[in-house]
């Protein structure tokens, strides 16, 4: 039956639609019919698409009509790999987040601050420091002096490297004749042999793990709605929270059962904290199980590190100023050794979980390779997904083996706008060839959703679109011009590729009919403008499950 038929009929049987978006330029992302004039629907889902003329037969007294005067429409974003938990621990437990600060005497002023009007006990957080552009590191007798004695930890962007103060040193039990961990590094100056207080990796989760564990259910419960209220207002609609915790997957069941959750959610189980992925298979967990609100994407492992904290596993060595302590050559690290992770990758994957190995370097990403080709050997699966968090660094040898192996490329692009600086500075211009190489998986055939890794990253996609569009990071820097793409392919890495890396292709990422009625309505034509211009575009109206939650 055609779409003009089922109208007429649903017409006929008194079905009106929820709500009619009319008179735009509507983007399906589907080929044989790439743009609409109107679409209509009903229950959550989308019943109908074409022109305001087909579709005014199902426009009833209770319909919600909404004019678009020529705007532009496209699908929900997905956003395939983010940390909105994160997020929501943000909101009240750090005393600066950047781009609050922007050089280390705003910090210490901060500190300063802080220290006069508090207790002696009371940690001073922060959040988002970017040593790179903020001149380095504060030394510790600087953090010392500003805090009177006050524990003081400064987060970096990427979550994994941090910069504490002897009083954090001390709480946390670390002598300053610490042995470093297997997979983390207590900085040390090169002179005196004394801790400078950043710590790397394993040696950061020591105070990670303090603020992690005071955190309640009911914390996120409360966070996490907030948060997604700023996500909707970029028109994002789908997320996959990467290694959520127990709490997290509590809290998120809670907000679901109460009818509270206000994003649809896919869920990444956390590999790392060792327990939890074995608990999700003991209880028969699977991939796809859950509902269009809350459902089980993957299980992922941190294999790999930071390329902006100088952390990520490489071959060849980092380029750039080594910071105060940093081994040289540096190559980076990965956080796991193959003896303690191929086993519980490949438990994973049979017990019929995606299996999500971070991998940035191309080191870290051979590493994740090897251990999704030894759970497909093992096991092996058509169609599997699995995949490569983030596959930043990709040469052809490793482009070669992904291909072969089916896995896909979850790239994150949201860190070649905000970060790409940082890549040039630490690996070099020439090496951008290698990075977030979307033009050549699409040439190749290779399905590589984007994806922000909030809160390292904006959670806005249109600024990401705009780099792998021009290939310029947010400070300027030109990136691997080679690997750009055009506006339509990046919107696709963030609609049908995001929702087909969740195996949820079938309901999200299109707007047909059947699908979900999750869109965005946009303040110009995408399509159309200037590519500079990308980056400016802004969402005037969010719809989530045929209902508007969000206008600008």
């Amino acid at each position: 039956m055609s779409d003009s038929a089922s109208t007429q009929r649903d017409s006929r049987c008194g079905l009106h639609a929820d709500l009619i978006l009319n008179g735009g330029r509507i983007a399906t992302m589907e080929e044989s019919v790439p743009f609409v004039e109107s679409l209509a629907a009903r229950d959550g889902r989308i019943v109908a698409i074409g022109s305001a003329q087909e579709l005014s037969v199902l426009a009833g007294p209770d319909t919600r009509v909404i004019e678009l005067n020529g705007s532009t429409v496209i699908p929900g974003i997905v956003d395939s790999h983010c940390h909105p938990d994160g997020t929501a621990l943000e909101l009240d437990r750090y005393h600066v987040i950047h781009p609050e600060f922007t050089s280390i005497e705003d910090i210490l002023a901060a500190i300063e601050n802080h220290a006069a009007t508090t207790g002696p006990d009371e940690w001073f957080t922060g959040n988002g420091y970017n040593n790179a552009r903020f001149g380095g590191y504060p030394t510790r007798q600087q953090l010392d002096d500003a805090s009177s004695g006050r524990p003081v930890i400064l987060f970096r962007m990427d979550g994994h490297v941090a910069i504490v103060n002897s009083s954090a040193l001390e709480i946390a039990g670390v002598a300053e004749d610490v042995t470093d961990p297997a997979h983390g590094q207590f900085d040390r100056d090169p002179q005196t042999g004394r801790l400078t207080g950043v710590v790397r990796e394993e040696a950061y989760f020591v105070f990670r793990d303090i603020f992690r564990h005071s955190a309640t259910v009911a914390d996120y419960e409360c966070g996490l709605p907030v948060v997604f209220d700023d996500y909707l207002s970029y028109g994002v609609t789908s997320v996959h929270n990467s290694v959520v915790r127990p709490k997290v997957f509590k809290a998120y069941q809670n907000l679901h059962a109460r009818g509270e959750l206000n994003m649809r959610v896919g869920i990444i189980g956390n590999g790392d904290e060792d327990g939890m992925v074995q608990a999700m298979i003991e209880a028969g967990l699977q991939s796809g199980m859950g509902d269009d609100w809350l459902r089980i994407v993957g299980v992922e492992w941190i294999a790999d590190a930071s390329v902006g904290g100088r952390t990520a596993a490489f071959y060849e060595p980092y380029q750039g100023e080594p910071d105060v302590g940093e081994p040289v050559p540096n190559r980076g690290m990965q956080l796991f050794s193959r003896e303690w992770l191929e086993p519980r990758v490949i438990a994973a994957h049979e017990a019929g979980l995606t299996v999500c190995v971070e991998g940035l370097g191309d080191r870290g990403v051979d590493f994740a390779l090897d251990m999704i080709e030894a759970a497909l050997e093992k096991s092996p699966r058509d169609d599997h997904r699995s995949r490569i968090e983030h596959c930043c660094c990709v040469p052809d040898a490793q482009m070669e083996r992904i291909r072969n192996l089916g896995v896909v490329p979850s790239s994150a692009t949201g860190f070649l706008h905000d970060l790409g600086d940082l890549y040039v500075r630490n690996r070099g211009a020439a090496a951008m060839r290698t990075m977030f190489r979307h033009r050549t998986y699409i040439d190749q055939g290779i399905p590589a959703p984007g994806h922000s890794d909030n809160p390292v990253c904006t959670v806005n996609p249109f600024k990401a679109m705009w780099s792998m569009v021009t290939r310029t990071s947010m400070m300027g820097d030109i990136a691997g011009p080679e690997e750009a793409v055009t506006i339509d392919e990046a919107l696709r890495a963030y609609t049908t590729l995001g929702a087909w890396a969740g195996h949820e292709e079938h309901v999200k990422g299109k707007l047909l009919p059947g699908m979900l009625a999750d869109m965005a309505v946009l303040d110009r034509d995408v399509f159309e403008i200037p590519s500079d211009e990308i980056r400016d575009v802004q969402v005037t109206t969010t719809v989530l499950d045929g209902r508007v939650v969000f206008e600008r």
